[in-house]
C-alpha cells in the first residue's frame, strides 16, 4: 500500500506541473536521488522544488512542442501502467489472501457440516427409536394401568387384612412367635433346656402375650410428647379390663350357683383384676398364700407340671404321716382330668355329680363354701349346690 501511494503522489504531482506549463519532467523524479520522493527544492537549490537530473533537462531544447507532447503522453501512460500494474499486484496479493482466509473458512464450515449432519443423523436414530418405544408403550398402555391396579388393589388388601389381622391378635390374644420366642429362648424340644422351658411356659402363653402386646403397645406406642394421652388411654385400658373381669366373674358365678359380687368390697375389684387377665396367674401371689390350686408361688411360677408334681409329693408325704384326705386326692384328680373345666360342662358337673362327692369325701363342703363366699364378697346362692 505504500508504494501505491507513492505512485499516485508521483501521478498527481506530473498532471499538476503539466498542467501549470512547466516541464514535465520536474514531475519525474531523479532515480539516483537518494530522496527523491521526499526532498523538495526548487531548481535554484532553494526549498519548494523536486530534485530534476540536469541531463533529463536537454531534451526540451531538442525537439518540436509536438515531439516533446508525444513523450509527455508516452511518459504519462507509462507511469499509468505501472499505477495499475502495482494496483493489480496488490489486488492480487489481497485476493489470494482472501482466497486462502475464504478456504480456511470453507474448511472449517465443511467440518462443522459434517459434525451437524452426524449429529441430526444420532438425532433422528433417536427419534426413532423413541418414536417406536412410544408407540409400543401406548399399544400396551391400557395393560399397563391395568397390571398397576390390579397390584395396588392387591398390596392394599394386604395391608388391610394384615391390619385386621394385627388387630384382632390384640382383641383375641394367643400366643404368637415372638411371645414363643421370649418363653423359649430359641431351645430345641428334647434338650433338658427346652424341655425345661416348656414346663415352665404351659399355661403361660396368654400373660405373655398380654404383656408383650396389650400392656406394650400401652406403655411403649406414644412419643414423650404424648403422654397425657397415654396415661388417658392406660386408664381407658385398665377400666375397660376391671369391667369385663368383673363381667366374666359375675357369669362364671351365675354358672355355679351364685349371686353376682358386691361392687362396693375392693376385694371385688381385685379378683375383677385378677379374673380379666391384666394381673394373671401373679395376682394370686399379691392378694393370698396360695394359688387356686393351693400351690404355692414357686410351683406356680415353675408351671402346672412342677405344680402337680408338687401336689402329689405333698400329699404322698401327708399320706406317710397318716394326715392324708381322700378330698384332696379327689381335688388333684379334678385338676388334671381333661375337659373338666370346660364351661357349659363343670356347672353341670358340680350339680349332678361332683359336689356330691366332695360332700361324701368331706362333710360340711357345701356349707363351709357357703360361709366363705358370704365373708368374702357377699354372695349366696340362688340355686342348689347338688340336685339331690
Amino acid at each position: 500500500m505504500g508504494e501505491l501511494q507513492l505512485r499516485l503522489d508521483e501521478l498527481a504531482e506530473f498532471q499538476q506541473a503539466v498542467a501549470d506549463g512547466r516541464a514535465w519532467q520536474e514531475a519525474a523524479p531523479d532515480p539516483a536521488a537518494p530522496r527523491s520522493s521526499n526532498t523538495i527544492r526548487s531548481t535554484a537549490g532553494t526549498e519548494g522544488g523536486r530534485v530534476f537530473d540536469p541531463r533529463a533537462e536537454r531534451y526540451l531544447d531538442e525537439g518540436a512542442p509536438e515531439t516533446l507532447a508525444a513523450r509527455a503522453e508516452g511518459e504519462l501512460r507509462a507511469r499509468l501502467d505501472a499505477l495499475r500494474r502495482t494496483i493489480g499486484a496488490i489486488n492480487r496479493e489481497a485476493t489470494q489472501a482472501e482466497k486462502s482466509r475464504l478456504q480456511d473458512f470453507g474448511d472449517w464450515w465443511n467440518r462443522r457440516q459434517v459434525q451437524l449432519d452426524q449429529f441430526t443423523a444420532r438425532m433422528e436414530a433417536r427419534a426413532e427409536a423413541r418414536a417406536a418405544d412410544t408407540k409400543a408403550e401406548a399399544d400396551t398402555y391400557g395393560d399397563q394401568v391395568d397390571r398397576i391396579l390390579a397390584r395396588t388393589r392387591d398390596a392394599l388388601e394386604l395391608r388391610l387384612r394384615g391390619f385386621f389381622a394385627d388387630e384382632m391378635g390384640f382383641g383375641f390374644l394367643e400366643q404368637d412367635l415372638k411371645s414363643r420366642r421370649f418363653m423359649l429362648q430359641g431351645t430345641k424340644a428334647g434338650t433338658v433346656t427346652g424341655e425345661i422351658l416348656r414346663f415352665i411356659g404351659q399355661f403361660k402363653g396368654f400373660p405373655v402375650a398380654f404383656t408383650q402386646r396389650v400392656l406394650g403397645r400401652a406403655l411403649q406406642g406414644y412419643s414423650p410428647d404424648e403422654r397425657l394421652l397415654q396415661a388417658r388411654n392406660l386408664g381407658t385400658l385398665m377400666a375397660g379390663l376391671l369391667v369385663m373381669g368383673y363381667v366374666s366373674m359375675t357369669a362364671k358365678d351365675f354358672l355355679r350357683g351364685y349371686t353376682p359380687r358386691d361392687p362396693e368390697q375392693p376385694k371385688t375389684w381385685l379378683a375383677a383384676l385378677m379374673q380379666s387377665g391384666g394381673a394373671g396367674i401373679y395376682g394370686d401371689f399379691l392378694f393370698a398364700q396360695a394359688n387356686r390350686f393351693g400351690n404355692g408361688p414357686l410351683e406356680t411360677a415353675a408351671g402346672p407340671t412342677a405344680g402337680t408334681a408338687a401336689s402329689v409329693i405333698n400329699l404322698a408325704t401327708r399320706a406317710r404321716d397318716g394326715e392324708a384326705k381322700a378330698a384332696d386326692a379327689f381335688n388333684i384328680a379334678l385338676q388334671n382330668t381333661p375337659f373338666l373345666s370346660l364351661w357349659y360342662a363343670r356347672p353341670a358337673l358340680d350339680l349332678l355329680i361332683l359336689n356330691s362327692m366332695r360332700e361324701s369325701l368331706s362333710p360340711g363342703f357345701i356349707l363351709r363354701q357357703q360361709q366363705r363366699r358370704r365373708e368374702d364378697f357377699g354372695q349366696e346362692r340362688i340355686m342348689p349346690a347338688t340336685a339331690f
